[in-house]
């Protein structure tokens, strides 16, 4: 088999008795390398000005570089120059990046409310959160009553809430 090398070039790889590659079964304690590209994948699509991965991923027409759009073109503070590359930046010439956008979709994430725990696809994740058992929650009755989750709001309000 042959795989690349670090100095550009083709090396030979030697198999296992089994047939699979020595150099890919040499150490199964690397299972966290088995998951970076995902989170490699996701550190491609971190927008600088936040560092999170862009939501409603745009890029500037100057260096080509992603940002989320709120980011980018907030109405709080209008951004005159492209914060990379310093040129000159326009808001109408900043355009959606529909591709990077499906990708961004399709990343896996984590529920972002604290018990959950939830794996989804990030275009998934806003649904979830809505209805999500560990979101907070207020009781509707009064806003004396101590914050809840979610799971629990049924039950205070029947059972519970003095109000």
């Amino acid at each position: 088999r042959l795989f690349s090398g670090g100095g550009g070039g083709w090396s030979a790889a030697a198999s296992g008795s089994d047939g699979s590659c020595d150099t890919c079964t040499a150490d199964s304690s690397n299972s966290r390398e088995r998951l970076q590209p995902s989170l490699d994948l996701a550190m491609q699509f971190a927008c600088p000005i936040c560092l999170e991965v862009c939501e409603e991923a745009v890029e500037t027409p100057c260096c080509h570089n992603l940002f989320c759009r709120v980011c980018l073109l907030s109405k709080e503070h209008v951004i005159e120059v492209c914060p990379i590359c310093k040129r000159e930046l326009r808001s109408y010439n900043v355009v959606a990046n529909v591709p990077v956008r499906r990708m961004i979709a399709d990343l896996p994430c984590e529920c972002r409310f604290e018990g959950c725990g939830r794996q989804l696809r990030r275009r998934d994740r806003a649904q979830h959160e809505g209805a999500c058992e560990y979101s907070p929650a207020r009781c509707r009755y009064s806003l004396k009553c101590a914050p809840l989750l979610r799971g629990q709001l049924a039950r205070h309000e029947a059972e519970e809430c003095p109000f």
